[in-house]
């Protein structure tokens, strides 16, 4: 099972990375900077993951530009990708799910909401993994 995270912030990407290495050893999951490094990422693989997980503020290639990208390209149109990020624009949510977001979430502001997100992303893009 795999998953890409996209995200800027090398400490949020270790915290989910850990997470969801609790839930199960049968995750790995990928770093991606910005949405650049996730197209260079995407363009090497022969299996796609099973779901990008993306910030949207990111420098270089943000998580709008990243989304946008991904639905416009054959291969990627259909990945399933969630987005996760502080929201403060409470317009933000509905524009990601128009641009194609599969869901969107905000991030965590303690380990059990962040322990509620993995397990439902698991749950939800990962069926059958313990």
């Amino acid at each position: 099972m795999l998953i890409i995270y996209v995200e800027d912030d090398i400490d949020d990407f270790s915290i989910l990375e850990e997470m969801l290495g609790e839930i199960s050893a049968d995750i790995q999951c990928v770093h991606a900077s910005n949405g650049r490094v996730l197209f260079d990422l995407l363009d090497q693989m022969v299996a796609l993951p099973d779901v990008v997980v993306m910030d949207l503020n990111m420098p270089i290639m943000d998580g709008k530009s990243s989304l946008k990208a991904l639905r416009a390209h054959p291969r990627y149109a259909a990945l399933p990708v969630c987005v996760y990020t502080t929201g403060v624009n409470p317009r933000e949510g509905p524009q990601c799910l128009d641009l194609g977001a599969d869901t969107y979430t905000i991030k965590a502001n303690s380990v059990v909401e962040l322990r509620a997100f993995v397990e439902e992303l698991v749950e939800k893009y990962m069926p059958g993994v313990h």
